[in-house]
C-alpha cells in the first residue's frame, strides 16, 4: 500500500475524526503511503475498534481506485494499468 500510494501521488481519504498522526483531520485529508497506512490499520482511537479499521481500509481502498478511475487521464482512453509485483 505505501508504495502504491506514493506512486500514485497519494490519496484523498477522509475521516470522521481528528486522528493525532500524520496531522490527520476529520474531513479529507491528502496522504502518502505511511500515512495511508497508518490510517488503514489504526484502531485504538475508535470506540468501535475492529469495525471502525475495516471501514478505514475501505477509505483507503476506495480513495486508491478514485485516483485510477477520475485522476488518470490514461483510463479514459482505455489503458491497461499494470500493477508492478511486489506493491501489495
Amino acid at each position: 500500500v505505501v508504495k502504491l500510494v506514493d506512486q500514485i501521488g497519494g490519496i484523498n481519504i477522509y475521516s470522521d475524526q481528528d486522528l493525532k498522526f500524520c496531522n490527520i483531520k476529520r474531513g479529507y485529508n491528502e496522504v502518502d503511503g505511511k500515512c495511508a497506512l497508518a490510517f488503514a490499520r489504526e484502531r485504538k482511537s475508535y470506540t468501535t475498534g475492529d469495525r471502525h479499521r475495516g471501514e478505514n481500509q475501505e477509505e483507503v481502498i476506495k480513495a486508491i481506485i478514485n485516483v485510477f478511475l477520475f485522476e488518470t487521464p490514461a483510463l479514459s482512453k482505455g489503458a491497461i494499468i499494470i500493477i508492478p509485483s511486489g506493491m501489495f
